[in-house]
């Protein structure tokens, strides 16, 4: 069990140093306290049902972070369309235009930094900005 134990902090650990905010976004699902957190790894001070509890948002975050890149490759071609669609975007999402433009230029870690924004909570505001668009553009054309 000993090993068991060890060998889950050293992957972990592995884990979380592998991207930067991983810590952060794992203690935050959990409900604790980032740096209490840390020092409880770095300690080998976790229990099985939190190991178990870890391995669950472990996969949850692995699986936004592919989402969140998705996402991003989407985003960057649904601007390129122009038409309005960065600045009303911009204001969805409660940021400048110029913000959203490194966001979506982003590389390595920072790609990631969409979650905070909520992957759902930006495709809907995308939906409802071309639906707008759309009918927009009927009105324009009779």
């Amino acid at each position: 069990m000993l090993g068991y134990r060890l060998k889950f902090h050293i992957t972990l650990e592995k884990w979380i140093g592998k991207r930067r905010g991983r810590l952060s976004e794992l203690a935050r699902r959990l409900n604790v306290k980032r740096q209490a957190f840390r020092n409880r790894i770095a300690v080998y001070g976790l229990s099985l049902l939190e190991m178990d509890r870890i391995k669950v948002q472990k996969f949850k975050i692995e699986r936004d972070e592919k989402r969140a890149i998705d996402l991003l490759r989407f985003m960057k071609k649904w601007m390129s369309k122009k038409q309005g669609r960065q600045i009303a975007l911009a204001q969805r999402m409660g940021i400048t235009p110029f913000a959203l433009r490194q966001l979506c230029n982003a590389k390595k870690d920072k790609r990631y930094s969409i979650l905070k924004y909520g992957i759902t909570a930006v495709r809907q505001a995308i939906k409802e900005i071309e639906r707008n668009l759309k009918i927009a553009l009927k009105y324009d054309k009779s």
